[in-house]
């Protein structure tokens, strides 16, 4: 846990343009503010929470946990106990979950005019999923996505251009098999795509993305149970397990792709700073990326996901603790710029079409070239209460079944699968 606080004068406060009439001006208020962020992400939330919230806004005291282990568990347990934050960040797919048990509060159309959080200013599809059942209760910080990283020597070498990266899954295959070099990668072996086999979550990702490109979708339209046990599901995992097998069998994953030894990777914008600032990436110089490939034109979708803020439910709610952090809320919307060199893509239009957003450098060119082209097809997971328990215990378990053997019973794991996910959405 980190925690810093920062003590000043009423005068100072005011000198820094504190509203006299305002709940928050009558004392300094703490927070607590969770986050499922780690590593680089976390570190760099905690310097724009640090270095510039609490000095612009001294009247608000900040706790800040970031990247809390066993996060659903504990911010679950927490709230039933009262002992929980004031607000947290969470992943888009969490909300109709947590909205459902109670564990996140909603946030009236007053509190956030209070603030002056408007829905306009907002990407509109991740604005769309911060609703549920008719009622708010979250506020998108960022889009993030999958996208292609390849190694451009690597394509070079081969005799592709490195101008041109694979566009389609079917340019996917051949670009691969060009630069695909026989024996262990240890022995100077050379991977053309790596395909990830484990979870918990990247696997998945990929799976979810190839099944909307086939006009999939994981549960039925009205979410009374599981749709992904389908032809384009099945189609799905065949055509990973058949690239895994076929260019990557030993499960060689991303750490390869810094010493010039996998030639194309799937991932999203956090690796960015691991692959491209990293002094230990030696192919730093010849990695780029580009949005991921597709089957055609017509059939675009990316997996796509946000990090929204959430005040969470408390026994006896405090008005300034609610206001203070929907204040921090607004305010690192506001200043998601300094997010993106995270590797975040705003979720706030005015910040996205920003001069500064436009001419940031760092890792934020990376996102313009690569994951602001992918938002007009940006696929989410649907809003539905059972799907972090279907996505943990059964499609993480089911997928990774599928991927150990080239010849593992496709239609025998996809049929339990459904099955078992429809006890959960039926059980009350």
């Amino acid at each position: 846990m980190k925690t810093k606080i920062i003590i000043l004068g009423v005068l100072f406060a005011l000198a820094l343009g504190l509203m006299p009439g305002s709940a928050l001006a009558a004392k300094k208020v703490k927070i607590v503010y969770w986050t499922v962020l780690g590593n680089v992400d976390g570190a760099i939330m905690d310097n724009i929470v640090f270095d510039k919230f609490v000095v612009e806004n001294p009247d608000i005291d900040v706790e800040s946990v970031q990247g809390v282990e066993d996060y659903e568990q504990k911010i679950i347990i927490s709230t039933l106990s009262g002992t929980g934050p004031d607000i947290t960040l969470l992943r888009s797919s969490y909300v109709a979950s947590y909205a459902d048990k109670d564990v996140i509060s909603p946030i009236t159309d007053e509190e956030l005019a209070e603030v002056g959080v408007k829905g306009e200013d907002i990407f509109a599809p991740v604005w769309g999923f911060s609703s549920y059942k008719g009622a708010r209760y979250t506020i998108p910080l960022d889009i993030h996505a999958l996208a292609l990283y390849y190694n451009r020597k690597l394509y070079s070498d081969a005799g592709l251009d490195p101008d041109s990266p694979a566009k389609t899954w079917d340019e996917y295959v051949e670009y691969a098999g060009k630069m695909t070099k026989g024996g262990p990668i240890i022995e100077g072996g050379q991977i053309g795509a790596a395909f990830y086999d484990s979870g918990p979550w990247l696997f998945v990702w990929w799976w979810f993305e190839l099944l909307k490109q086939r006009e999939g979708s994981l549960f039925t339209e009205d979410g009374t149970e599981v749709a992904f046990n389908s032809e384009a599901g099945k189609e799905a995992i065949k055509f990973l397990r058949a690239g895994k097998f076929e260019f990557n069998p030993t499960g060689v994953e991303w750490d390869a792709m810094r010493t010039n030894q996998i030639a194309m990777w799937l991932d999203g914008p956090w690796s960015l700073t691991y692959f491209f600032l990293d002094e230990k990436s030696e192919a730093r110089e010849y990695l780029d990326v580009a949005p991921c490939p597709y089957l055609d034109e017509e059939h675009q979708a990316v997996w796509s996901q946000s990090h929204q803020f959430a005040l969470l439910n408390k026994p006896k709610p405090e008005p300034e603790k609610r206001e203070a952090s929907l204040v921090l809320a607004k305010w690192l919307s506001d200043h998601s710029l300094d997010w993106a060199y995270a590797g975040q893509v705003p979720a706030n239009n005015k910040v996205r079409a920003s001069q500064g957003f436009a001419e940031a450098m760092g890792v934020v060119p990376y996102l313009r070239k690569a994951w602001v082209p992918q938002l007009p097809y940006a696929a989410f997971y649907p809003h539905n209460p059972r799907y972090l328990e279907i996505e943990t215990s059964i499609l993480v378990p089911s997928l990774e079944k599928i991927m150990l053997a080239p010849d593992s019973d496709i239609d025998g794991i996809l049929a339990e699968a459904e099955q078992k996910a429809n006890e959960i959405i039926a059980r009350e």
